[in-house]
């Protein structure tokens, strides 16, 4: 019916045509070469289909392949990045214990500062409390300590404290 009604039927009246392609209905010839064709149209429609999913299959694979690389060395450049803030926490973690252990203490002679005794002291005062027990604070003033350290130098001043710390420290073992 397409080829029949066709306006290239019409235009070129090609005599072997209207043999074979009739006016009315089709021959059987007509019939036969028309089911051929149309047949070989569809079978090469499907092959190029076909042809084109393979293409696109391949295509998906290699898409998918690499996908798959590029997930699994993302994933690697997070968990080294995880493991390098990981390490970063705990070196800023130690770095501040350590600050926050020479905000306690005199960095000349390693004794408790002020700063620890205020922290300290309410809690000490309550555990004593409890338990029934006696609390002993002891504080120092060195006299002349001024005339010495002027008369010596700062230098000597900082050695006769380092000397009064180690001396304390050798008397009394608890904290």
């Amino acid at each position: 019916d397409i080829i029949f009604l066709s306006i290239w039927m019409n235009d070129y009246n090609i005599p072997i045509l209207r043999t074979i392609i009739k006016t009315g209905n089709l021959s059987s010839a007509g019939q036969l070469i028309f089911v051929f064709t149309n047949s070989l149209m569809l079978a090469k429609r499907l092959s190029k289909s076909m042809e084109h999913e393979e293409v696109m299959t391949a295509q998906l694979k290699e898409i998918n392949l690499n996908l798959d690389n590029l997930v699994k060395s993302r994933t690697e450049a997070l968990d080294e990045s995880r493991k390098r803030i990981e390490q970063q926490k705990f070196e800023l973690e130690q770095a501040n214990q350590k600050l926050q252990l020479l905000s306690l203490k005199d960095p000349l002679t390693g004794l408790w500062n002020r700063r620890h005794y205020d922290l300290t002291i309410v809690r000490e005062w309550q555990r004593c409390l409890r338990q029934k027990r006696p609390i002993s604070i002891l504080m120092l003033d060195v006299d002349f300590f001024k005339q010495y350290n002027d008369f010596y130098g700062h230098n000597e001043g900082d050695e006769c404290l380092v000397l009064i710390a180690q001396t304390l420290k050798n008397l009394f073992k608890r904290s």
